[in-house]
C-alpha cells in the first residue's frame, strides 16, 4: 500500500459515516413529505415499517459515530464500523424503495437524485469488503472476526 492509500483509505470511513447523517435527514424529509401528500394511498402496516425504518438507520449511525469517536482516525479500519455503514445503507435502500412504491407522486425533490447516488456510494466496494469480512470469518471463526474488526 502507497502513503498516499494510508492517507486516503481512512479518510474514506469517516467520510461514510459522516454522511449517514444527511442520508438519514435526507430520507425523513421524504417520510414527511409523503405523509402530508393528498394522494398518499400508503397502506398503514407499510407507514409504520416507514417510521420504524429511520428510528433503526438513526441507532446504526449513532453507534457507528461513537464507536469512531471512541478509535480516533484508527478506528477507520475497524470492520464493525465499516459493517455498520454498509447496514445503514442497506436500510436506507431499502427504505426509498418501499416509499417510492407506496407514496403515490411526490412533488419533484432537488436532492432526490444525489441523495440516491450518496446511499449508492461505493455498493461494489460495500459488496466486495463484506464478501472478505465474510470468508475471513468463516475460514477463521468468529472469535477472529472479533479481534480483528
Amino acid at each position: 500500500m502507497s502513503d498516499n492509500e494510508d492517507m486516503i483509505l481512512p479518510f474514506r470511513v469517516i467520510e461514510d459515516i459522516l454522511l449517514l447523517g444527511l442520508i438519514l435527514g435526507w430520507l425523513e424529509r421524504m417520510y414527511t413529505r409523503s405523509l402530508k401528500t393528498e394522494k398518499n394511498i400508503t397502506p398503514p402496516d407499510r407507514t409504520g415499517r416507514l417510521f420504524g425504518m429511520p428510528a433503526a438507520m438513526e441507532a446504526v449511525s449513532l453507534r457507528a459515530s461513537q464507536l469512531l469517536d471512541a478509535g480516533g482516525i484508527t478506528a477507520s479500519g475497524d470492520r464493525v464500523i465499516e459493517s455498520t455503514a454498509f447496514e445503514f445503507r442497506n436500510i436506507a435502500r431499502e427504505f426509498l424503495f418501499i416509499l417510492k412504491t407506496v407514496a403515490g407522486s411526490l412533488p419533484p425533490d432537488e436532492f432526490e437524485s444525489d441523495i440516491s447516488r450518496l446511499i449508492d456510494l461505493g455498493k461494489q466496494v460495500s459488496f466486495i469488503k463484506q464478501q472478505k469480512i465474510g470468508d475471513d470469518l468463516l475460514v477463521k471463526g468468529y472469535e477472529h472476526g472479533l479481534e480483528n474488526r
